[in-house]
């Protein structure tokens, strides 16, 4: 499990209370008004992650990370998260392998253990996708954020991995299609067929999250041989290098070649996905609440496809957190009644599949206040309490129309 602890960092102030830190471990969610921090927290695990990882795969070297220079410009500016950082920031992350600290204004690493390492792909899925949907040719525009350059590159991969295999999207008999020679994408339903740059802005937010996540979540479930020849150029000759110097070393010991066989094993392991980290802005964007279940349900499916996959999720959604809730019953269920014939079967999954049901054990939400705090969100047999932000909100609009109404 990884961790953050975070203060006075742009809209954080407190951050959990008692210095508490922030777990990522299966789902983690986030939830509160606009400029709370949700987006500053998910956008800092991203790139603190993506460093370790580099660490950990030799891209880096310790020492070049001791800096807080460094840290600003070439960890948190990928984010553009520069000004939101004062001499009074603190940062504490914990991960598989390192532990980096940010206190008046040092940024230190240290590495934890040598324990193999799962080296995860990290996805982050910025709020903003929908323009990726919604503009023909996205990937000639100059100048696009990192972050969006980023999933746009992943997109576009994806498309071209699915090209003209029709996708179901779950939104009701919608297919999506992707024709590589033309490089146009497609909604097809039961009576229509329409291109998705004039599709409706939640098939334009909805199409990129589902259609990435099942590419990357498919990737790491593949054999480290095949995602070994989907190494990138520079990877793949980094691994070379690497491969020449174990072998090397191990003629100079005078060893057997047989010997070099469990150091083989995790060099390739560094250099191959092993985990997928999917960091999602507002899954429910542009949708209609039971469009925002299956949206929820999708990226849910992609933690339980490999252990060791985490889903981050900010939301102003209260129907997210129902929805979350109903995955977390539907696991109680099919846990009590593993391996048991159930009469209802089909009824229960047509609530929600087994496959995007999810433990509550590996589920935590927080909720990010205007005073700069985190509340953690009390859970109650493993959901989440009735008694939060959202929730909140909901029964203050119904106080105020009850005070309209006496007030006639």
């Amino acid at each position: 499990m990884t961790s953050l602890r975070i203060r006075n960092v742009g809209p954080i102030k407190a951050g959990v209370e008692n210095g508490a830190a922030i777990k990522f471990d299966g789902v983690t969610l986030f939830t509160g008004t606009q400029g709370s921090g949700k987006s500053t927290v998910a956008k800092l695990y991203s790139s603190l992650a993506w460093l370790e990882k580099s660490l950990q795969r030799g891209d880096l070297e310790i020492h070049e990370t001791l800096d807080y220079e460094y840290f600003m410009n070439e960890v948190v500016s990928f984010h553009g998260l520069q000004s939101y950082f004062s001499e009074q920031s603190y940062v504490e992350y914990e991960g598989q392998a390192f532990r980096f600290l940010l206190l008046n204004k040092t940024f230190t690493s240290e590495r934890l253990t040598d324990a193999p390492y799962d080296s995860p792909k990290i996805m982050y899925v910025p709020a903003e996708r929908n323009f990726l949907a919604a503009i023909d040719r996205p990937e000639l525009i100059s100048k696009l954020p990192k972050a969006l350059k980023a999933f746009l590159s992943e997109y576009v991969e994806a498309k071209e991995h699915y090209a003209n295999e029709a996708l179901p999207l779950s939104l009701g008999n919608a297919v999506f299609a992707y024709e590589s020679k033309s490089k146009q994408s497609f909604i097809t339903g039961a009576s229509f067929r329409v291109n998705l740059l004039h599709a409706s802005s939640g098939y334009q937010s909805y199409v990129p999250l589902v259609i990435v996540t099942k590419y990357l979540s498919q990737f790491v479930l593949k054999s480290d041989k095949v995602k070994q020849r989907d190494l990138s150029v520079a990877l793949e000759k980094r691994l070379n290098k690497e491969l020449i110097k174990l072998f090397e070393a191990t003629i100079e010991k005078g060893e057997e070649l047989g010997s070099i066989h469990s150091a083989f094993d995790a060099l390739v392991r560094r250099y191959t996905y092993n985990s997928f980290v999917n960091i999602v802005e507002e899954p429910e964007q542009n949708l209609f609440p039971t469009s925002q279940k299956q949206a929820l349900f999708e990226v849910l499916r992609a933690v339980k496809d490999k252990a060791g996959n985490r889903l981050v999720i900010t939301t102003h959604s209260p129907f997210i957190i129902s929805y979350l809730n109903i995955a977390i019953q539907a696991f109680d269920v099919y846990e009590r009644f593993n391996n048991k014939q159930l009469k209802n079967i089909d009824a229960i999954r047509d609530i929600c599949p087994e496959a995007s049901s999810i433990d509550p054990s590996t589920t935590n939400v927080y909720a990010f206040c205007e005073n700069g705090s985190i509340e953690v969100v009390e859970r109650y047999n493993g959901l989440v309490a009735d008694d939060n932000q959202l929730n909140n909100e909901l029964e203050e609009t119904n106080q105020l129309f009850s005070e309209l109404l006496w007030m006639e």
